[in-house]
């Protein structure tokens, strides 16, 4: 990435904030509004989100990734495009690549690892992101809000039950709502925090409300798009 990044082991430096931006005349880019939320997990790293996440970008803004450089103690994001976006054709669930401005940028490495294993109920999990209860704290637009931390426990495992307003043929029903904003969280194994690798087992895509004014909140499991994963094409 640029040399203002030096990319460390915190969790803000491996979830990241997906916003539309526009470019400006002198290459660097203008935030026009907050779409959700990426990760980096895999060796070597790639990005994931949901599809919705970026695909809610308006025609003729770009889809940035949002990093952080500390100058003068102040937390400053950094702007990178989103390129080589590639969509599941059945679940909400995309990879794509974190363009980095400098060819002589270092790679990005991260500690999160995709595990497309069956979780049934009781499974505990864990999450980052970035909900839009927290935007107030941008201010201008270039302080860094905090992470949210969000945990819970699958509640049950869903195989072509069709969720009004929610795409995908497989889903985790998790326990708690994250928010809106955190639509493209990495929803991690829990027991595997403070381990050398973390597991992710599939992406937070959202919450919807049911009969009862109850919000009900789900993921896509990455079992779900194992042989898609390993596919170039």
């Amino acid at each position: 990435m640029s040399p203002l990044f030096q990319q460390s082991q915190l969790i803000r430096d491996h979830v990241f904030p997906i916003a539309e931006a526009t470019k400006s005349s002198r290459g660097d880019f203008r935030l026009s509004r907050y779409l959700g939320t990426g990760f980096l997990a895999g060796e070597p790293a790639r990005a994931f989100s949901v599809s919705h996440v970026l695909r809610s970008a308006r025609p003729g803004h770009a889809a940035v990734g949002l990093f952080v450089s500390n100058v003068g103690g102040i937390d400053y994001w950094l702007a990178y495009p989103i390129t080589d976006v590639r969509h599941h054709p059945r679940e909400d669930v995309c990879q794509f690549q974190v363009t980095s401005l400098t060819p002589s940028d270092p790679p990005l490495t991260t500690f999160l690892r995709v595990r497309p294993s069956h979780e049934l109920a009781t499974f505990q999990y864990c999450l980052w992101g970035y909900p839009e209860d927290t935007y107030y704290e941008l201010g201008s637009g270039t302080h860094r809000p905090d992470l949210i931390y969000t945990e819970g426990h699958v509640r049950r495992f869903l195989r072509d039950v069709p969720l009004p307003g929610i795409r995908g043929s497989m889903f985790l029903e998790l326990s708690t709502v994250a928010g809106a904003g955190c639509s493209g969280s990495p929803v991690i194994a829990r027991s595997s925090i403070g381990h050398d690798e973390w597991a992710v087992v599939g992406v937070y895509i959202g919450e919807r409300i049911n009969d009862r004014a109850t919000s009900v909140s789900y993921a896509a499991p990455f079992e779900a798009v194992h042989d898609w994963l390993s596919d170039p094409t």
